[in-house]
């Protein structure tokens, strides 16, 4: 007769001929150090200016982004960045939040291109930005003016009033910047843009979200549930102390005395106001813990932790117990 298998037997991992081979391979060639990324490329031409890279309305850290977005794999040039309708929906909240870390992508070049006729040539100016800060882009590929708020709530299918003129095709119409109706005081003035700014800071306020409000809820709840049981097991501890009754003959809200617990806990929410808001005819119908199952539960776990203590005290000494016994008027025996 065979010997019987143990159940860590059936739980044992299984060796694989695969498994063995790479192992083998591995200490025959070395442990892989993976590809080769090759030599460093070069530091850009142009020159990012990085003191127009937050944003005006912001005072607290930016959220972190999930793993499913990085940052650096995002395109910066607003000609060539791919538009939030493209991404999926349930990605959406995670590049815009990518892209606010990252900021409007403001550079500084040596010589921005003219356009015009010869007499009346314009072309774009840097210290724009410092006029315009946190939503004035510029792209360097097509020379063009973005809206950096506009693009990032830029997710339906159709713009309509040229609103895609700062977000799709770019603005490059730099003769119509400076005077009375600059074209980028226009957009700022418009309902669209102003709508996006909107979202823009509900967005960067996190406190405010709904999954914020949940969790901040549940806290509240926990330590209400904390600060009721406690006061149960504090009533049970001190009545078992003085081996008083905890039930009462008639515990109902009309009766004079409800027993020692109920009475008790009242003598303690009189002395607590936090208590007093989250007790009895104040707690949830389904989470009072004054019914006399909880009353037996607690008394059960504070017999045992007794037991525990008595066994983990004595160990492998030596004890004995003393027996009496006394004779009633029957000359029966009653043992003590």
């Amino acid at each position: 007769m065979g010997k019987p298998k143990t159940i860590d037997s059936f739980f044992k991992r299984k060796s694989n001929a695969n498994e063995e081979e790479s192992s083998k391979r591995q200490k025959e060639t070395g442990p892989d150090t993976g590809p080769d990324t090759g030599p460093e490329t070069g530091p850009s031409q142009v020159e990012e200016a990085s003191n127009q890279q937050e944003l005006v309305f912001s005072e607290s850290p930016l959220p972190q982004t999930s793993n499913d977005v990085e940052p650096s794999k995002l395109e910066r040039d607003p000609a060539k960045r791919k538009q939030l309708l493209d991404y999926p929906v349930n990605l959406r909240e995670q590049v815009r939040l990518a892209y606010l870390n990252l900021g409007a992508y403001q550079i500084r070049l040596t010589n921005y291109p003219s356009k015009g006729s010869a007499k009346h040539k314009r072309k774009f100016q840097f210290a724009w930005f410092g006029v315009f800060p946190g939503w004035l882009e510029y792209s360097p590929t097509e020379h063009k003016c973005y809206c950096f708020y506009c693009f990032l709530f830029n997710d339906k299918s159709s713009l309509n009033n040229g609103q895609d003129a700062f977000t799709v095709k770019g603005f490059d119409c730099w003769n119509r910047v400076n005077g009375k109706h600059c074209a980028f005081r226009q957009h700022v003035a418009s309902n669209h843009h102003k709508n996006v700014v909107a979202f823009t800071e509900n967005l960067l306020n996190q406190k405010q979200h709904i999954e914020e409000k949940i969790l901040k809820f549940n806290d509240d709840e926990i330590m209400n549930n904390r600060l009721r049981l406690k006061a149960s097991i504090d009533v049970v501890r001190w009545l078992t102390y003085q081996a008083c009754a905890l039930r009462g003959h008639n515990e109902s809200s009309s009766s004079k005395n409800q027993g020692n617990f109920l009475e008790l806990l009242q003598l303690l929410a009189t002395y607590n106001d936090d208590l007093a808001k989250v007790i009895l005819e104040n707690a949830p119908y389904n989470a009072k813990y004054v019914s006399g199952d909880i009353q037996k539960q607690i008394l059960s776990i504070l017999a045992n932790k007794i037991r525990r203590y008595i066994r983990s005290e004595v160990g492998d000494g030596y004890f004995c117990v003393m027996v009496d016994e006394s004779r009633d008027e029957s000359k029966r025996s009653k043992w003590l």
